[in-house]
């Protein structure tokens, strides 16, 4: 739990990550499964593993979609 009087830093930064979560689910949860997996980004500001749980994807697909064979992915801008 977060103080905030305390360390109003911490929680303004966990109201950024849930705020930034909720915008991903909004946009692509109603999507199929394969195109949820295509939203999915390296290097975004959610991790991997974050992106992965909020889309309810596997990460063994994305980690050997995006990492293994080096694919072209787009950007989460293109799923919108």
């Amino acid at each position: 739990m977060v103080n905030a009087q305390s360390d109003p830093d911490r929680l303004y930064a966990k109201i950024g990550q849930l705020n930034m979560e909720l915008e991903l689910l909004k946009k692509v949860w109603t999507r199929p499964v394969i195109e949820r997996q295509k939203c999915i980004e390296l290097g975004e500001l959610l991790p991997l593993s974050t992106q992965c749980k909020l889309l309810t994807v596997t990460r063994s697909v994305i980690y050997d979609q995006k990492l293994v064979h080096r694919k072209p992915w787009t950007s989460l801008s293109a799923c919108y």
